[in-house]
């Protein structure tokens, strides 16, 4: 029972209210309801149902019956970018493998219901992706298994365990990052922590101005905030096309032509002098006397470029 009350609204027993038990109420009438009407359109119009039987070597034969539902333009979508993946990631499989998989699919579809815990549809990944690869599963039990010791703080040896693994990944990343040394790499309980840390230590003074893409986390846009209104940063906004999501360069070479990132305002009119005085540098004239884009821009004299990739998939 209580299963079944955390699958319908999400919440156990323990902690329901007076609100949780209703809301129970009307969702199982409401499943009721459309099983009676798929039961009776099912049994007036048989024609019309799609039968398919799937029987996979080591498991029992299944039989499912549904309504040939006509596909909507999202599903149609769908069924395109399947085939499409299917034609270009399975070019190399053979005939019998590409059949197969199109079994577990089928599989899958019909086996895992709408609204089933393992059907969840995820779409915070800004905060922490999920599901994750199973791989990362594996590798956080066979840790707390067998290597959880206090890293760094003991010499009993499954602290000297973790902290050899802590030093190798330190020093893989280095390297995979073209970090100049592995001591350059920090580890941080979150992202957000280690966001937080970068840039309110980032020494930013008045008017020195500061970048932010138009989906910037939370993790950014709220320190950068502080920044603003207790120190004086200028904040401007990165600008991209609102149908496209591609980069407007070209604004944005002007942009940091105008304001160089990470400079105040009286340093950059220097700048701007120095750099027309002397005709080079990053911010040479290219055609029409408009300053050239030589893809370096936060590589300027006083500009850091903060890249974020907390919401990737590890996979």
């Amino acid at each position: 029972m209580d299963r079944l009350a955390h699958c319908i609204v999400g919440l156990p027993l323990r902690d329901w209210s007076d609100e949780t038990e209703e809301s129970f109420c009307h969702r199982l009438l409401d499943v009721k309801a459309r099983i009676e009407r798929e039961l009776q359109a099912r049994a007036e119009a048989p024609e019309h149902l799609i039968e398919v039987t799937l029987r996979v070597p080591g498991q029992d034969t299944q039989r499912f019956q549904f309504h040939n539902a006509d596909l909507s333009p999202a599903g149609r979508l769908l069924l395109e970018n399947l085939k499409g993946t299917l034609d270009i990631v399975g070019r190399a499989l053979s005939p019998d493998e590409r059949r197969r998989i199109a079994v577990a699919f089928l599989d899958y579809v019909l086996n895992h219901r709408r609204g089933g815990p393992m059907t969840v549809m995820y779409l915070d990944n800004a905060a922490t992706t999920y599901p994750k690869p199973a791989c990362v599963y594996e590798a956080a039990d066979a840790f707390y298994r067998e290597w959880g010791g206090n890293a760094g703080r003991g010499a009993n040896p499954l602290a000297k365990r973790g902290a050899q693994l802590i030093a190798e990944t330190r020093a893989a990343l280095a390297e995979w990052l073209g970090a100049p040394a592995p001591k350059r790499v920090l580890f941080r309980p979150s992202a957000t922590i280690a966001l937080n840390m970068v840039i309110l230590g980032a020494d930013l003074g008045r008017d020195d101005v500061v970048y932010v893409t138009p989906f910037e986390h939370n993790s950014v846009l709220r320190p950068v905030e502080h920044l603003r209104q207790t120190v004086g940063v200028q904040v401007r906004e990165i600008p991209f096309d609102r149908q496209t999501y591609a980069c407007q360069l070209e604004r944005l070479e002007a942009m940091f032509w105008a304001e160089p990132p990470g400079v105040g305002r009286r340093d950059a009119r220097q700048q701007r002098l120095r750099g027309d005085a002397a005709g080079g540098g990053d911010r040479a004239p290219g055609p029409g006397g408009q300053p050239r884009c030589r893809g370096r821009c936060g590589r300027r004299p006083g500009g850091r470029a903060l890249p974020a990739a907390a919401s990737g998939r590890p996979d």
